[in-house]
């Protein structure tokens, strides 16, 4: 079966999913491809974080006809021909009709796109690393996310993020990208404690913001929409991190009538409204409102 479902190139390390002109086959053998990997022993020796198997995935379409489980450490999933963008990326390879399930603590995903499909994973797996991939609403998204994501877009609801449960985007997060509700924002309780580069939420709360959350990591070049940063309309929100060249909206950065703006502020701007007073131990530096007003505390 595996001269069927691989091509020659294939050797100890790496596994080539076989490419056709039909989605649903090219699924299949995907499946196939991945169960295979799993049973290899390359170098002679079991499968460890120094001894990997690699399922190479070629640019194309890739239907599945169930959920696709990858269940088993040290051995990754690598799709070609993404294109990096400055936030987020655009994956030549679409996978469709189910979701990706992520459950392997010690794995590395790249350069796959499931368009409004999920990627999920599992809570608190601080191994996991994905690179240039695609979700839908919903997407990387379980109540402490742990892991690394660089150049990956969700859905509104990603990275951690939801209502009616509480959250922590504790992970590290590069140039990622959400129009929504994302990283640590939502029901009250949730936070972002994580190392946060790059990244946004464009029009909607992120950040440990929106009602009762807090932003309590480090965040350094990121944009989020009203309330983001800690921010907050109602319930108490904390903005107790250290922030450089963040933007955010109205009440944002512990702002609104309940927040608490007790971290480091620099060369950060609102879009509108004015900047919460710091309370001791706060500190704001070259920060600009939403009047254009340069404001340090």
């Amino acid at each position: 079966m595996a001269g069927e479902i691989i091509n020659r190139l294939n050797v100890g390390h790496v596994v080539n999913v076989k490419l056709t002109d039909s989605a649903v086959t090219n699924g299949q053998n995907l499946v196939d491809a991945y169960n295979y990997a799993k049973t290899l022993t390359p170098n002679g020796a079991a499968l460890s974080a120094t001894n990997r198997v690699s399922v190479i995935i070629q640019p194309g379409n890739y239907t599945l006809a169930a959920q696709l489980t990858v269940d088993t450490q040290f051995v990754d999933l690598i799709g070609l021909g993404a294109v990096k963008l400055r936030r987020g990326a655009v994956p030549a390879v679409i996978i469709s009709g189910n979701n990706l399930n992520v459950t392997a603590n010690d794995v590395r995903i790249k350069g796959i796109s499931l368009g409004s499909q999920l990627i999920v994973i599992n809570s608190n797996l601080p191994l996991q690393i994905f690179e240039d991939c695609v979700g839908g609403s919903n997407s990387f998204n379980t109540l402490t996310i742990s892991g690394t994501f660089i150049n990956c877009n969700g859905g509104t609801g990603s990275f951690g993020s939801g209502s009616f449960i509480t959250f922590n985007a504790a992970g590290t997060f590069i140039n990622c990208s959400v129009n929504g509700l994302a990283f640590g924002s939502g029901s009250s309780g949730s936070s972002a404690t994580g190392l946060f580069i790059n990244c946004t939420s464009g029009t909607g709360a992120g950040f440990g913001g929106n009602n009762g959350n807090t932003a309590s990591g480090t965040f350094i070049d990121c944009e989020g929409g009203s309330n983001s940063f800690g921010g907050t309309v109602f319930s108490a929100s904390t903005a107790s991190g250290t922030f450089t060249n963040c933007i955010g909206g109205s009440n944002s950065f512990g702002g609104g009538s309940n927040g608490v703006a007790s971290g480091k502020f620099y060369q950060c701007r609102l879009t509108s409204g004015t900047f919460k007073t710091v309370t001791s131990g706060g500190l704001m530096r070259n920060c600009i409102d939403g009047n254009d007003n340069i404001v340090d505390q």
